[in-house]
């Protein structure tokens, strides 16, 4: 044997058929494993976890929502379509908690520099403002396929003399402006604000809707349908605003009033859109 092995002719035939041996079952195997692997997972069925589910209906949730329009977000904060209102962490919205406050300064400053609110929250000399923040949720009840986010901005002065409560949803439309100043005399109407503002800036939306506005005055008792907001005392003006939304009317009624400790303008869907 040992002289066999010595033999060159012999050794080098016996290190070629070990070679096509390691070539072969480096085929073979692989596939036939895979075959095996893919027989045992294709004849056995696993219940997915269910957090994978609400994973899912939360992201598809979250995609639908981002796509809410302006008045979309109206409508279902404010009770015009069915919605449950929860309050959430601040965290949970489209925007952070500095985005909010940024955008609610640059809406804010478009009632002031109309005249219709007292105060300009942004930064200025004698003009510092600190503020606390809550959001609230609101999820249609038919499927909890959409969620609109209603922003509570308090800005406090401060020296303490002024706070400004603002509600803004998340694509800048303030529905309710609030501030402890009893004896502000606004020197426009709310009438003439929508006459002359681009309702784009008032929605804080690009879309271009085709807006009209027209003197209102409510002949029923009015609610404010937005969470902790002061009682209306006396309205002192209001404008009704209807918008062209494809090819659809939609009425929302904006109304100055005053409350017990101050004065503020709230905007909602005209009820019954009537």
């Amino acid at each position: 044997m040992k002289k066999i092995l010595q033999n060159n002719k012999i050794r080098v035939g016996l290190l070629f058929v070990c070679c096509a041996l390691i070539v072969v079952l480096s085929i073979v195997a692989p596939k036939y494993l895979l075959a095996r692997t893919l027989t045992e997972q294709t004849n056995h069925v696993e219940v997915a976890p269910e957090e994978y589910y609400l994973e899912a209906g939360t992201m598809m949730s979250r995609n639908t929502s981002s796509n809410l329009s302006a008045v979309d977000r109206i409508k279902l904060i404010s009770g015009t379509w069915d919605s449950n209102m929860s309050k959430c962490d601040i965290t949970e919205g489209f925007l952070d908690e500095v985005e909010a406050v940024e955008l609610a300064k640059k809406q804010l400053d478009v009632y002031y520099k109309q005249g219709v609110y007292p105060y300009s929250v942004q930064i200025q000399y004698d003009n510092l403002y600190s503020y606390s923040s809550e959001l609230y949720c609101y999820t249609d009840t038919s499927f909890d396929t959409y969620a609109a986010y209603l922003w509570k901005i308090t800005f406090t002065k401060y020296d303490n003399s002024v706070e400004n409560i603002v509600y803004m949803t998340e694509s800048g439309t303030i529905l309710l402006a609030w501030t402890n100043n009893t004896k502000f005399a606004q020197t426009t109407t709310l009438l003439d604000f929508y006459e002359n503002v681009q309702i784009r800036d008032a929605l804080g939306e690009n879309k271009l809707y085709t807006a009209s506005a027209m003197e209102y005055m409510p002949v029923a008792s009015v609610t404010i349908p937005y969470p902790d907001a002061e009682g209306i005392k006396e309205i002192k003006n209001g404008a009704l605003i209807t918008l062209r939304v494809s090819g659809d009317l939609e009425n929302l009624q904006a109304l100055q009033y005053t409350t017990e400790h101050g004065q503020g303008i709230v905007l909602m869907p005209l009820q019954n859109n009537k």
